[in-house]
């Protein structure tokens, strides 16, 4: 299910303005594929070795998973809410704890 209005409203004001290719995550953790969300949605993901990765953005239907290929060393282009499926190895890039 997608994100309820208000908890849309919140990442959208904490995140709307400051996602571009200056900023760098403050932590990550290397991703467990599973039917569950992120419990915080990650800044971005990362692949660390190649592969298709299945999984759901942020405003994305339960129902509708879409799959790609990332190489080493790239990221995703949305805002992932969970991944369902890889075949490569995937990590977080989360905001630092201030």
């Amino acid at each position: 299910m997608p994100l309820d209005p208000a908890t849309r409203k919140a990442f959208l004001t904490k995140y709307g303005n400051v996602r571009g290719p200056g900023y760098i995550g403050g932590k990550g953790a290397l991703i467990v594929p599973s039917n569950n969300d992120f419990s915080v949605i990650p800044r971005n993901i990362v692949a660390l070795t190649a592969g298709n990765v299945t999984f759901l953005p942020v405003d994305q239907d339960d129902a509708s998973p879409l799959t790609i290929y990332l190489d080493a060393g790239r990221t995703m282009p949305f805002f992932v809410r969970r991944i369902t499926a890889a075949s490569g190895t995937l990590a977080t890039v989360e905001d630092l704890d201030l």
